[in-house]
């Protein structure tokens, strides 16, 4: 997360829960370097198509890592016209509906084929 603000209210919210073993990195995915990797997971909202998060993020993930990506309403039309390698990497969708907005979002949940 490369805003401050945000990361920080992640980080709060980490403590609030008593969670640990979770980093929150101040940077945007193509900001990456490989001393900060490998990942276990990797977690970002629809700022890109699957097809470039893919290609983004693989070379940063674990072996058995997960990618979640946050995505519109119409990320199944999406997952339709994408190529062959993105739609195998799906391994669930899950639907989320917002409480006050009355929307809906969708986490996708990846893992890379290193085939």
């Amino acid at each position: 997360e490369p805003t401050g603000k945000k990361a920080l209210f992640q980080r709060h919210i980490i403590r609030l829960l008593g969670l640990s073993g979770i980093n929150v990195l101040e940077l945007r995915v193509e900001e990456i370097g490989k001393d900060e990797a490998p990942f276990d997971i990797i977690v970002s909202r629809a700022t890109f198509s699957l097809g470039e998060f893919l290609k983004m993020t693989c070379p940063y993930i674990k072996e058995e890592g997960l990618l979640i990506v946050s995505k519109g309403p119409k990320v199944h039309e999406e997952l339709k016209e994408d190529d062959l390698p993105v739609r195998n990497a799906v391994k669930e969708v899950i639907e989320l509906r917002l409480p006050l907005a009355d929307a809906v979002r969708n986490l996708v949940v990846l893992q890379c084929n290193r085939a």
